[in-house]
């Protein structure tokens, strides 16, 4: 437990924000898209996906920056340790928000499965 504390802490603020943020917005819209199977749920979860994606994105590019800023400072025998552990930090965000879209994937495949199946079986009653 310890080494996730450190792991989000080292990511940074926005890593609280995907985690207790965006994580249960997808969690929340995956559960609405396997039970309505809608096409309303369907764009609420692919936007929260690609909210999350963007956040972790876009952060990850802000870190990044501020370690290139920290190397063109840095002594010339430092700069190997320090951007290899900053760059390694910075890439924080984007591997949470990956996990959480890889997450949120599987309750979008099992809601598009069910969504054709009902709209085959309507197709079927239809004829």
């Amino acid at each position: 437990m310890q080494h996730l504390a450190t792991w989000l802490e080292s990511g940074g603020l926005v890593m609280y924000l995907l985690l207790f943020g965006l994580a249960p917005l997808v969690a929340i819209s995956g559960l609405l898209h396997l039970i309505l199977a809608s096409r309303n749920s369907f764009l609420q979860l692919c936007l929260c996906l690609a909210l999350a994606l963007g956040v972790g994105i876009l952060a990850t590019g802000v870190q990044r920056s501020r370690v290139a800023n920290v190397l063109a400072t840095a002594r010339p025998d430092e700069r190997l340790h320090l951007a290899i552990a900053g760059y390694r930090e910075a890439n924080r965000p984007f591997e949470l928000s990956l996990a959480i879209g890889l997450a949120g994937f599987l309750p979008y495949a099992l809601g598009e499965m069910r969504r054709s199946r009902k709209n085959a079986s309507r197709e079927a009653h239809a004829a």
